[in-house]
């Protein structure tokens, strides 16, 4: 491992994390992807965000999930050749478990992307619902996933110091635009910037939508620019010093649509993914 002996400068908004690198598999090709999200001008998608261009999120995926009498979509991200890291809930939905997962991966433009089914899915074994955390999954492929291609890489994984409190960072999906929308996924995978909230904010913000604060998380500030359905189990990304892009979280909950969201605390369950992917190296 290599630890970094540069500061957080006083003003947050132009700090980027220095912290400890993970990958999965160890690798130094994860993280390293042209996201401009953060110099983007607002325009009316989801919730405040903007198209990707196609090679912009390699470690991007969307799950389409089946259950005996439903469907669901989510989001995901690639941290190892046979493996993907989403959020509990979305292989729930009420008293059912999902049936089959299939990810789709390799552009940001759905009708491009390649499928592959998963073979199994390992959710935390605390969780019970998102409100009262745990919020985490991993979906193991039928098959390795190529990273030959720079449309296909895994994202690397942040520790505590990597997380921007009081700056941005970055999600991304093909959700709805709306919380009143309806019909098929997006074409295009949306990005969006965010305000990462400090600790106190993210009290207010569970004071706000009435809710008991829930551990092993961090939460987003933005209005009008937030995940929506169909996002969630996709990641939160926070730029380093190096340009690297590391996830810090993973979508879980929010208000609507319309400004603060909840993210599952990736650093906080890098211990129980190693448990169950293997070995990790920095």
């Amino acid at each position: 491992m290599q630890n970094s002996d540069r500061t957080r400068p006083t003003s947050s908004s132009t700090w980027c994390g220095c912290g400890l690198r993970l990958s999965f598999p160890p690798t130094e090709h994860c993280g390293w992807t042209p996201i401009d999200a953060l110099d983007y001008k607002p325009q009316p998608r989801i919730v405040g965000g903007s198209d990707a261009s196609r090679d912009e999120y390699p470690y991007q995926v969307y799950l389409g999930i089946n259950f005996p009498n439903k469907y669901r979509a989510c989001g995901g991200s690639i941290i190892a050749s046979r493996w993907i890291l989403t959020a509990a809930h979305c292989l729930f939905i009420d008293s059912e478990v999902a049936q089959k997962v299939t990810v789709y991966f390799g552009s940001s433009f759905l009708s491009e992307r390649q499928s592959v089914v998963a073979q199994d899915y390992v959710i935390h074994e605390e969780y019970i619902d998102y409100m009262q955390g745990y919020d985490i999954a991993l979906v193991k492929l039928e098959k390795e996933l190529d990273f030959k291609s720079a449309n296909i890489q895994p994202i690397c994984l942040g520790l505590e110091e990597d997380i921007p409190y009081g700056g941005m960072a970055v999600v991304a999906g093909w959700g709805s635009l709306s919380f009143d929308s309806s019909g098929p996924p997006i074409e295009t995978l949306q990005e969006v910037a965010v305000n990462l909230g400090t600790e106190e904010d993210c009290l207010d913000t569970y004071s706000r939508l009435y809710i008991s604060a829930i551990p092993s998380t961090i939460c987003t500030l933005s209005d009008d620019q937030a995940p929506c359905q169909g996002d969630s189990g996709g990641p939160l990304v926070a730029q380093l010093c190096d340009d690297r892009w590391v996830q810090v979280g993973i979508v879980s909950t929010g208000y609507w649509c319309l400004g603060p969201s909840i993210y599952t605390k990736v650093p906080d369950y890098l211990d129980w993914i190693e448990e169950h992917i293997g070995h990790y190296t920095c």
